[in-house]
């Protein structure tokens, strides 16, 4: 029995030869009592950005986004969790962050930004930052590629390269429609990624 994350890859299983009915796509779930929104203490809008510091994770990219967008917002700022080889500077980095720590850098953070361009080699198949983000009630934007689209569903904006700007900017200045998507993230990682549910289907 094969139990691929995502539709995506499990087609790409059976592309490999694999047997369609040994096949069941299972989706990873979230610790709901772990990952869940409290009340935000800041007043200033703080962009997340949790991911490998490294070139197919749009790392480069996503700092020229946010600077462009700081000209216009002056008070808006980037927060980065994870390592790599890639060190921007101009933005917030906490550097490798424990995994009992991150339902707080989720709810001190107001959106969270997915740029995965990929490479050659590799390209997006399951961001858990995704469903934790969206567990603690925070907006999503994220890059059109890999299996993003499959992950987010109806739980955020998925949306393309040029459409990532603009997309990113009305989130962050318009704080009624910000709110909406984060109520809408929560409501979706509920009914789709909580643990108990998908421990029930396994």
């Amino acid at each position: 029995l094969f139990l691929p994350v995502t539709k995506r890859a499990k087609q790409v299983l059976i592309e490999e030869g694999c047997d369609p009915k040994k096949i069941t796509v299972l989706n990873p779930g979230v610790d709901t009592k772990l990952f869940h929104p409290f009340p935000k203490k800041h007043k200033n809008v703080k962009v997340l950005v949790v991911s490998r510091l490294v070139a197919e994770k749009g790392t480069l990219e996503l700092v020229a986004i946010y600077k462009d967008l700081k000209r216009k917002y002056i008070d808006l700022e980037l927060v980065i969790a994870g390592e790599g080889p890639l060190r921007p500077s101009g933005v917030t980095l906490l550097g490798k962050v424990d995994y009992y720590d991150m339902s707080k850098v989720y709810n001190d953070c107001d959106i969270l930004v997915h740029y995965p361009i990929g490479s050659s080699t590799w390209s997006e198949q399951y961001g858990m930052a995704l469903i934790e983000a969206m567990a603690c009630g925070l907006p999503i934007v994220a890059l059109d590629q890999g299996s993003t689209r499959e992950v987010v569903g109806g739980g955020g904006l998925v949306v393309s390269e040029t459409q990532f700007l603009p997309t990113v900017e009305k989130v962050i200045s318009n704080n009624s429609f910000r709110r909406s998507l984060g109520h809408q993230a929560l409501k979706f990682a509920k009914s789709h990624y909580k643990a108990k549910l998908c421990a029930q289907e396994l």
